[in-house]
């Protein structure tokens, strides 16, 4: 089996209301099933802040640009497989994360996302409902660290 080796970039986005922006991957991708934060991989030549307004751009069709990006963690590891839907190839996939919060003042209502690129569905999700959820380790982890877990 291929292991390919990412750094992996994404964001915590919160609305005034007290929601959280959450999606689920297309089936076959990293952490499938899970209900993950938007984000993806570092391109080369890229730095992490681009990485992470290019990708929230791609899943969700936000642009945070303006927006005041707060540090969450860093150097967070994980594993998963994933499928090549072309070829069908299954791949270990190693990942360092770097996450980020970033907050509107609006309610979640009000903000149009899109998804699109590897997110099959996005949502804006009640922090009360995070319990109850199958959450990716890492947006887990940093759930916790930040108190909604």
């Amino acid at each position: 089996m291929k292991t390919i080796e990412r750094n992996i970039t994404g964001a915590l986005l919160f609305s005034n209301d007290g929601y959280v922006l959450l999606g689920k991957n297309r089936s076959g991708g990293v952490y499938d099933g899970y209900w993950t934060i938007p984000g993806g991989g570092v391109d080369p030549g890229e730095t992490i802040i681009e990485a992470t307004i290019r990708e929230i751009k791609e899943e969700v069709g936000l642009d945070i640009s303006e927006k005041d990006m707060q540090l969450v963690s860093k150097d967070k590891t994980g594993s998963s497989t994933k499928t090549n839907p072309t070829t069908g190839e299954v791949s270990t996939v190693n990942m360092k994360f770097t996450d980020f919060q970033v907050y509107f003042d609006q309610p979640a209502r009000t903000i149009t996302i899109q998804p699109g690129d590897d997110f099959a569905i996005a949502r804006w999700i009640d922090l009360d409902e995070l319990p109850d959820l199958l959450l990716a380790p890492g947006v887990k982890a940093s759930l916790k660290e930040l108190g909604y877990l």
